[in-house]
């Protein structure tokens, strides 16, 4: 079933998102440091803008603010992830929870990623970093607990045994 999602361009220098039937990209409109203000955020976009390229220290830990807001469906949440081929590439770790709520929707709600560089890199504007997909949340569940779950052992973690 088809669902319309309001996305509210915060930085309309980035190209937009799209659909591809399975993830969303998602790209950088700004690199600051974890605790910036809004105008710090607003002035490192200029810089960025115009200079393209941002270089990363090895060790720093960094917020990159995606460009956009967006208000989910009721009932859905976003999870957020690293591109596959992020950290061979520039050798940076996602730290970010990756969830975002249905009441993370207003105006100046950006969209943003923490990271951690374990080597020097660079990054650029619009340089796709991270994907997401729109899910239902989990619904309401109940546990019970058991003597046995019934089933045979897999092998441990990792294992591709038989189910």
């Amino acid at each position: 079933m088809l669902k319309d999602v309001d996305v509210k361009m915060i930085d309309p220098k980035l190209d937009r998102l799209k659909f591809t039937g399975d993830w969303v990209d998602v790209r950088i409109s700004s690199i600051t440091e974890l605790d910036a203000t809004s105008e710090q955020v607003s002035k490192c976009r200029t810089i960025l803008q115009k200079a393209q390229v941002c270089p990363i220290k090895a060790g720093e830990s960094i917020k990159i603010a995606h460009g956009f807001a967006l208000e989910l469906p009721k009932g859905y949440e976003a999870i957020l992830h690293p591109r596959s081929s992020l950290f061979k590439k520039t050798g940076l770790i996602f730290v970010s929870s990756g969830v975002i709520d249905e009441g993370y929707r207003g105006d100046t709600d950006e969209w943003f990623s923490v990271w951690y560089a374990t080597r020097d890199t660079e990054l650029f504007f619009d340089q796709r970093i991270a994907q997401f997909r729109i899910q239902e949340k989990q619904p309401d569940i109940r546990f019970n607990f058991v003597e046995s779950l019934g089933n045979s052992a897999r092998g441990g973690h990792g294992s591709t045994g038989d189910f």
